[in-house]
């Protein structure tokens, strides 16, 4: 393997946000293990009941607003009222399309539908051991892995081909999978890492990975992170999210903090280079707007008991992103953006708008058309600029910005680069 090659970048932790995250479903001594969604509307979340094992699939088509239970297993007896076997346990599902989602469980076991929950297939491997993760590309594509072994498929789940992984490696969470290529994290040697194969290769890249225990996730073959917990003094250290620009080669770390309560984070998920989640135990959720040079912390202020932990985050879109946690809650953050009406209004005024205007932790900046591309620049009533939106990160006519940062009181804010530099007022109150 690869000597790790840790990167300090500069990162801060920012003001916790107003209370945006609701409870959207609750069931009582639910253990939720995974959740995923096929588009912005339909998202399936598997989980297992505390006592019994009892396993269900709750699914949304209102993007995670209402939930319904579309499959539960219950224990079974015999005529006598004797038992006879506990059912199994879900671990992960795949959900390419609002039709087709195939869950993964333990004994050995899969579970596929391909009309939307109406009916399910079972599918049996024939051995014991529990599937840890699956990833579907498309309808068609997949992958699926135990904790030794794993499996892809070319026709939505049918049938699976088991694949020749490296070995004296433990398997965890598949981090990325693209129809093609694939990264894995494993464990060898009681050492973190990943194994990467592209099409054509004939053998599988390994590099070391942070020492870390929580979920990877890679955006594409190139571009990932991981979260963890610094355990070197502890049960609660550092909470820990590095990031790889080259494939898992070399890592940079993003933050090393202390966030109460300490004890570590458990999942993480982006939608884009920009837009990212991280939650973990106590309900602790972080999100970040640029790719996770600074994160947000979340005061979700839901009360203790739902918290616990956050057992597994997704970002569905960048105003949309849910949570499940191991006490049967499901969370939902959605921020509203500005709408089609709201931009032909603005393309028939001239120069710059803001919404909302005063703001408190959270500003849409209007563009005029013609005049993308160009850089946005905030200054305080001194004069001084405390914050600048380079002119490539302005791709459409609605540039959402972060200002929690910001200190309450006026600011002034310029666009140049157009037919004509445009000054608009801004005042931060909270």
């Amino acid at each position: 393997m690869k000597i790790i090659a840790l990167l300090l970048v500069s990162t801060s932790v920012l003001s916790a946000q107003p209370h945006t995250w609701q409870t959207t479903d609750y069931v009582q001594n639910m253990i939720y293990r995974d959740i995923e969604f096929s588009d912005s509307l339909h998202g399936l979340a598997v989980g297992n009941f505390q006592e019994n094992r009892r396993p269900t699939i709750k699914r949304t088509t209102d993007g995670g607003k209402t939930w319904n239970s579309i499959l539960e297993f219950e224990i079974e007896y015999d005529k006598d009222g004797k038992f006879v076997r506990l059912p199994i346990k879900f671990i992960a599902v795949g959900h390419p399309s609002p039709e087709i989602a195939i869950v993964a469980a333990d004994s050995g076991m899969m579970y596929r539908t391909y009309n939307s929950g109406a009916t399910w297939d079972t599918l049996d491997f024939g051995f014991d051991d529990r599937f840890w993760d699956i990833k579907m590309s498309d309808v068609s594509n997949g992958v699926a892995s135990t904790s030794t072994q794993a499996f892809n498929t070319t026709d939505g789940g049918k049938t699976w081909t088991r694949l020749q992984m490296p070995q004296s490696a433990t398997l965890r969470d598949i981090a990325f999978y693209n129809g093609g290529t694939v990264i894995w994290q494993l464990v060898s040697n009681s050492r973190f890492g990943i194994a990467k194969r592209s099409p054509g290769d004939l053998d599988w890249t390994q590099y070391e990975a942070p020492h870390e225990y929580g979920q990877m996730e890679f955006l594409n073959s190139s571009l990932g992170w991981v979260v963890g917990l610094d355990v070197t003094i502890g049960q609660s250290g550092n909470d820990r999210i590095y990031r790889t620009t080259d494939g898992g080669e070399t890592w940079e770390s993003l933050l090393e903090e202390r966030i109460d309560p300490a004890f570590g984070l458990l999942s993480i998920d982006f939608v884009d280079e920009k837009h990212g989640i991280a939650g973990g135990r106590d309900g602790k959720i972080l999100r970040t707007n640029d790719g996770g040079q600074n994160w947000i912390v979340d005061d979700t202020e839901i009360e203790e008991f739902v918290a616990n932990s956050i057992m597994r985050v997704v970002y569905v879109k960048p105003d949309l992103a849910l949570a499940v946690t191991a006490t049967g809650y499901i969370i939902r953050y959605y921020s509203p953006r500005i709408t089609s009406v709201d931009l032909a209004a603005a393309d028939r005024e001239p120069g710059i708008q803001l919404f909302p205007n005063p703001a408190g932790h959270a500003l849409t900046i209007l563009i005029p058309q013609g005049c993308l591309n160009n850089q946005i620049e905030i200054f305080n009533l001194t004069g001084h600029e405390v914050l600048t939106i380079p002119a490539q990160a302005i791709t459409n006519e609605a540039v959402d910005i972060d200002v929690s940062m910001l200190p309450p009181g006026l600011y002034h804010i310029k666009l140049s680069g157009c037919d004509k530099t445009s000054f608009q007022q801004l005042v931060i109150a909270r």
